[in-house]
């Protein structure tokens, strides 16, 4: 009996993490048609984009979770404060990134916390950090190559002059995406899985494809023009596939099996090296 009543919990919970990706999927799927039909929504600058229309979903999602659980830890809420100003000091204040970066943070540390799930991803002690940091540069160097590849073929077969006058501004105009994505996308994500699983996580392949697609393909759907799904479907979706396989695998596996400030760091040095080598 307690086998099927297992089996019966965790339908449930696969069905609510499928739920959610379901839910990115007609947002991404939204966004072609509004764009090929050309359907004017009026709202004010980027609101009418996949890029907010994710970030607006998971905002609720984490207030939800925030009053739900509604518990205040200290440490988390200054650490989810202070994420935020960091990732604002050379982009600028974005007030619904910043602000569903902080809750994003928040919400996943308390749900990590219901089940006592947190220990790995948040090491914070010095010497971890260190090292983790150190290990997420070393990961993102063969990632980082593939992605000046890349955009030397798309720039034409050419780069700005060397620079190191765009050192600085490159390492400071990462920090927004490295830490704002890799909170929102990957780190809030799994920890919504830990929390629709209640803490126990299957060990199957299963779950693995489940939560890599969770955690991989939100976040890859908003770095391509909708239309492009449309004009160059082939293409596209093997740039996708590429995108997903060279730098969505690596930033999960090191969210999952290091700590958050690994992926944090792995995203932020592929981006410092484009802004800094291709300038943008």
């Amino acid at each position: 009996m307690s086998d099927i009543l297992e089996r019966k919990g965790q339908v449930k919970s696969y069905l609510k993490v499928i739920s959610l990706f379901a839910m990115f999927l007609l947002l991404f799927i939204f966004s072609i048609l509004k764009n090929y039909f050309n359907i004017s929504i009026v709202v004010v600058g980027n609101l009418a984009s996949l890029w907010y229309w994710n970030y607006i979903l998971i905002g609720f999602i984490a207030l939800f979770y925030i009053f739900k659980i509604h518990k205040f830890y200290i440490t988390d809420f200054l650490l989810a404060i202070a994420f935020g100003v960091v990732m604002s000091i050379n982009s600028g204040f974005n007030p619904i990134i910043t602000s569903i970066t902080i809750f994003s943070y928040y919400a996943a540390c308390c749900m990590l916390k219901k089940y006592n799930s947190q220990e790995k991803i948040l090491k914070i002690n010095s010497k971890y950090i260190i090292k983790d940091i150190g290990f997420g540069v070393l990961v993102g160097i063969i990632p980082a190559i593939c992605n000046l590849i890349e955009f030397y073929i798309q720039d034409g077969y050419s780069f700005p002059p060397f620079s190191l006058s765009r050192l600085l501004p490159g390492a400071m105009g990462a920090l927004q995406p490295g830490i704002s994505e890799e909170i929102v996308f990957r780190f809030f994500l799994y920890a919504f899985i830990v929390n629709a699983f209640k803490g126990k996580i299957p060990k199957t392949k299963i779950f693995s494809v489940v939560m890599y697609t969770l955690l991989i393909l939100p976040h890859s759907f908003m770095h391509y023009p909708p239309l492009d799904f449309i004009n160059t479907p082939l293409v596209t979706t093997l740039n996708l596939i590429y995108m997903s396989c060279v730098f969505g695998i690596p930033a999960v596996w090191l969210m999952k099996n290091k700590t958050l400030y690994s992926a944090v760091t792995f995203h932020w040095f592929l981006d410092f090296i484009r802004f800094w080598i291709v300038g943008h």
